[in-house]
């Protein structure tokens, strides 16, 4: 916050565990918010916001308190039917319930799956099933998980191959660095919840996951690893909208995030 953007406009600023912050800190943020600039935004990342607290009773006073909880997989089949409605459809609940089975609650995720069923049915064609089926990406969701994997094992050379097979495949390599932000994104709630005690049901419960699901991400990386992850994956998303190689720029933030 003490550097203004290098183009200037208003700033955000994001801060994760903010339930964690003690009296001194919420202090030294509330006194930097002008800084922010007319149009910025504080960004409070928590489990709960206790609006007792300093920093969340500010918010609150000054009508500027907006909650926006997580989506789990029982709130996933509304935005389903919202994304298509936006695109014109009517969608009948066996694809509706199609598509969160094969996509999860990341509504990033389920908007990019949305928008390809759409433009394969056809406008105002209603979306049954079998349009979710034509152009499900199990397959390659497969291959981004196991790419996940691959960094968390530090393993560069099979990360380097997977990303290789993707984009031969023909997917868009702005679609797949945000279906790995979403399983990054996953695996950093988990690390969070696992790095204050919680047990595996706990952690199931609170983000409204299966517990072998949870079993599955766990140990993919300290949170703060994950967080940082996350970052290279912002600036790639930046440089995958420039006229950059898109291959060359996303081999090198695999081999930044791998830590090569």
């Amino acid at each position: 916050m003490a550097s203004p953007p290098l183009f200037g406009g208003a700033q955000s600023l994001v801060i994760r565990r903010a339930e964690a912050l003690r009296e001194p800190e919420q202090e030294a943020i509330l006194a930097r918010l002008p800084a922010l600039g007319a149009g910025g935004s504080l960004i409070l990342v928590a489990p709960t916001a206790d609006q007792r607290r300093r920093l969340f009773a500010a918010c609150v006073r000054a009508g500027a308190a907006f909650g926006f909880p997580r989506v789990d997989l029982r709130g996933a089949p509304s935005w389903v039917v919202r994304f298509a409605r936006e695109r014109g459809h009517e969608i009948v609940p066996a694809a509706v319930q199609e598509l969160v089975d094969r996509s999860g609650a990341d509504l990033g995720v389920l908007a990019s799956e949305v928008e390809k069923v759409s433009l394969h049915a056809g406008p105002g064609i209603r979306i049954e099933a079998r349009h979710v089926r034509a152009v499900a990406t199990a397959a390659r969701a497969h291959e981004v998980q196991e790419l996940t994997d691959r960094l968390a094992a530090r393993d560069r050379a099979g990360a380097m191959r997977i990303l290789r097979s993707l984009l031969a495949e023909g997917e868009p390599p702005i679609r797949a660095a945000a279906f790995l932000a979403a399983h990054l994104r996953r695996a950093l709630h988990v690390a969070e919840l696992e790095e204050r005690g919680l047990r595996v049901e706990a952690i199931a419960a609170q983000l409204g996951i299966s517990s072998w699901l949870v079993q599955r991400i766990a140990g993919r990386g300290r949170a703060r690893d994950l967080e940082r992850a996350l970052g290279v994956l912002r600036r790639l998303d930046l440089e995958l909208k420039s006229s950059r190689p898109a291959e060359a720029v996303f081999e090198v933030a695999l081999l930044e995030m791998a830590g090569g």
